[in-house]
């Protein structure tokens, strides 16, 4: 076992400062079966290349491969899926008048 004190890279960072804590554990896995719910009420094309891209850690090039769909179908998909789980996430907010 290390010590949780310990001095790392330019010894102004210690060790516990890179672990994560459980609430980071927490909110990392809350986000993520909410990005997957999401993900689920999409175009499953949109789905499948973000899985590929952020969870299998893809490039678009193999996520093509992978899905027989061109480079360039991927990014637009991937552009599209984005967009679509960023309005999801955060809605416009309506100006009151």
């Amino acid at each position: 076992p290390d010590s949780l004190e310990r001095p790392i890279c330019d010894g102004d960072s210690f060790l516990m400062d890179v672990l994560a804590s459980d609430e980071d554990v927490a909110e990392k896995a809350a986000n993520s079966v909410t990005l997957r719910h999401l993900l689920d009420t999409g175009n499953p094309t949109e789905r499948d290349v973000i899985l590929c891209r952020y969870f299998e850690d893809k490039t678009q090039s193999e996520t093509a491969a992978l899905l027989g769909l061109s480079q360039v179908q991927v990014s637009r998909a991937e552009k599209r899926a984005i967009g679509r789980l960023r309005t999801l996430l955060y809605p416009p907010s309506r100006e009151k008048d």
